[in-house]
């Protein structure tokens, strides 16, 4: 049955229902393109977080026992493993202990560098003369052995620190590329 102005029934709901699906599908590309980068930085952000759990473990697994426990950082092989150690030679405990945990760095999380609160940094090391590069984060009964800044780059080389303090047992993640507290050899008092 015609319309007033002539046009057919069936047609004008057809063109409605095009026109509704064409306005559904422009708000679907651009919701999706506005959570992209948020979807890209949760990657980042999940796997930093499963790190910092691994970085915990160790520092409650070590207050709880008689065991020693230490995360490894292989800037060669972009992982990091968590051990248990009963020396403080590093190549001893890599033969003698087993790996408990593992984990990957990948492009949406990626390890740049390590700077220990004794001012020790890793991109000041010569890594020619060594066969492998790892950094050891070792925790005690009391903390950690050292304070260290770990600084991580998301997919689009934004940096990410993550601070663990030698007195507190408080692991953080703040974006940027923050300062640590150093120690200080000549105090006032």
């Amino acid at each position: 049955m015609p319309r007033a102005g002539g046009v057919a029934a069936p047609a004008l709901v057809l063109v409605e229902l095009l026109i509704v699906i064409v306005l559904i599908s422009m708000m679907v590309a651009l919701a999706s393109l506005a959570f992209t980068p948020r979807l890209l930085f949760n990657n980042t952000e999940r796997s930093a977080q499963q790190f910092m759990r691994v970085l915990k473990m160790a520092l409650n697994a070590s207050a709880e026992s008689n065991q020693r426990y230490g995360v490894v950082l292989d800037f060669d092989e972009q992982m990091y493993a968590m051990m248990p150690y009963s020396t403080l030679d590093k190549d001893q405990i890599l033969a003698e202990e087993p790996v408990l945990m593992t984990g990957e760095f990948h492009e949406d999380f990626q390890l740049s560098y390590v700077r220990f609160d004794d001012a020790q940094d890793t991109r000041n090391w010569d890594v020619t003369q060594a066969s492998y590069f790892r950094v050891w984060l070792l925790a005690g009964r009391s903390g950690w052995q050292n304070g260290a800044k770990i600084v991580i780059l998301d997919r689009d080389g934004n940096p990410y620190t993550i601070i663990t303090n030698r007195f507190s047992k408080v692991i953080t993640m703040v974006p940027g590329d923050m300062d640590i507290l150093e120690p200080v050899d000549n105090v006032l008092f």
